[in-house]
């Protein structure tokens, strides 16, 4: 993508790796903390409840839970968790979940909300076995070393585990009104995303529903392109449910 063209709002070039296909941003120029430095910081569990439904995270889990048979109980590690939305709705669903937070006012707000998190992964696995589950929601996009955290947290699944992610999705593009090229700096495509986990030994289980939908053009975009998305690629979000062989 042109750093001109209609749809770039930040303004910053995409790349495409010429071996790989891979495709990420001319620039890495802002600070994971800016991501989360004020939002949702006075919010209190009840309010964050609230904001989990609104988005419909209650829906989300419901069919990661369904696909993946996982039940009550289940060891559910949430990466990247933000200020902890889609970890209370599994610790409300009767999961055993801890959660990985890089920005520290996130991390401070978590102790009042009852949510057991830590700083890096490294931590996590200081303290606890592997996980049933691996959530990576919304995070991977903004992270300047995606291949070596992808890695690490795969590692951390058990033997027949499920691992869901959800990333932007770059042959979408062409088709969305607003494109984030400093926020996000690595641009996936279905393709390149599921043969980062194959290389892991993960294979798709299957695509899992994008339920935070507001907008009116949002809600159009969503019914056209949600039910071609094992053809023709073109949603605006990649969601998959992998399985550990």
């Amino acid at each position: 993508m042109a750093a001109d063209a209609r749809n770039n709002r930040d303004g910053i070039e995409l790349r495409k790796c010429i071996a790989c296909g891979f495709v990420f941003s001319a620039k890495d120029g802002y600070s994971y903390e800016e991501l989360f430095a004020t939002s949702f910081a006075d919010k209190n569990k009840e309010d964050l409840a609230q904001r989990a439904r609104w988005e419909g995270l209650d829906k989300l889990v419901a069919e990661i839970v369904h696909k993946s048979k996982l039940g009550k109980g289940a060891r559910v590690l949430d990466f990247g968790s933000g200020i902890g939305l889609t970890t209370l709705v599994f610790q409300d669903s009767g999961f055993n979940v801890v959660a990985v937070e890089g920005s520290r006012k996130y991390f401070e707000k978590h102790g009042s909300l009852g949510i057991k998190s830590f700083r890096s992964v490294e931590e996590v696995m200081k303290h606890h076995d592997s996980f049933d589950l691996v959530v990576m929601k919304d995070v991977l996009e903004h992270l300047s070393n995606p291949r070596e955290i992808l890695t690490n947290l795969i590692a951390c699944v058990k033997p027949r585990g499920y691992f869901y992610i959800r990333v932007p999705n770059v042959f979408a593009y062409r088709f969305h009104w607003s494109i984030s090229t400093k926020e996000h700096i690595n641009h996936f495509s279905p393709k390149i995303l599921i043969e980062l986990f194959e290389k892991n030994k993960m294979e798709k289980v299957d695509f899992i529903g994008v339920y935070d939908v507001s907008s009116l053009a949002g809600k159009i975009y969503h019914s056209i392109f949600w039910h071609a998305k094992n053809i023709f690629s073109l949603y605006h979000q990649i969601s998959i449910l992998f399985q550990k062989k």
